[in-house]
């Protein structure tokens, strides 16, 4: 999360994540929305919603995202 949470201040082109698994998610929601060129992460899932709804939940993980 920290190196996510860096990406603000690099501002790098592209940003490649191995794999989000927890309430890392929601860092690496909030660093590809603020403008940068591209991303790419992956998820484990059963079909594209089930993908969907997992990266939900696992924003929800992060206190940040809680409403």
């Amino acid at each position: 999360a920290s190196l996510l949470k860096s990406c603000f201040r690099m501002n790098p082109d592209r940003i490649f994540l191995a794999e989000v698994r927890g309430g890392e998610t929601w860092d690496f929601y909030k660093v590809v929305s603020s403008g940068h060129g591209g991303s790419m992460t992956s998820i484990h899932s059963g079909s594209v919603e089930e993908a969907i709804d997992g990266l939900i939940e696992r924003c929800y993980q992060n206190t940040e995202c809680q409403m």
